[in-house]
């Protein structure tokens, strides 16, 4: 189990084997694996090995993309003092029903998103593979009945500021 504090350490090796040229075309050459692999056992005094290394920047990099992409969405945001996506109750509601996978994520802090964001850079997918890879796959209600990916959020949101509009001004 990795813990916040392995976190820590784990992307402030790769920045610093970033910062030392050994990112070579989106991809850490062996040499900054191993030195990141060194530094972890030496800090965390855990037998860690590359391939543990290479597969926590995998899921790391999945947490990422995901956030990133929810923080994007219309009636989301992102706290940078509390390193959270942000969202009215019943627009995280309606966003989860249809995408599970965002559940761990609502309410709790995810707070490396700027250090991943540094070393993933601009190796992610782009284009029309960006937007596959982006969007989480449909999921049927209880109802049986299916909700598309980001159109029933906003639907909701648009709710809200119509009714909002609706109130008079009270002076």
């Amino acid at each position: 189990m990795w813990t916040s504090r392995m976190d820590n350490v784990f992307l402030g090796e790769l920045i610093e084997q970033m910062k030392l040229g050994r990112k070579v075309g989106g991809s850490f050459i062996e040499l900054a694996w191993a030195k990141v692999e060194e530094r972890m056992r030496e800090k965390c005094d855990k037998n860690i090995t590359i391939e543990n290394c290479k597969n926590r920047l995998r899921t790391l990099k999945k947490h990422y993309v995901l956030v990133k992409s929810i923080t994007e969405l219309s009636g989301f945001g992102w706290n940078s003092q509390s390193c959270m996506v942000v969202a009215e109750d019943a627009v995280w509601d309606d966003y989860i029903m249809a995408h599970l996978e965002a559940k761990p994520f609502s309410g709790k802090p995810f707070p490396h998103f700027n250090e991943i964001g540094i070393v993933v850079g601009n190796d992610q997918a782009c284009g029309s593979e960006a937007e596959n890879f982006l969007k989480p796959p449909r999921r049927k209600l209880r109802d049986g009945t299916r909700v598309k990916r980001v159109e029933k959020v906003n639907e909701r949101v648009k709710e809200i500021v119509d009714a909002l509009m609706k109130i008079p001004n009270i002076e």
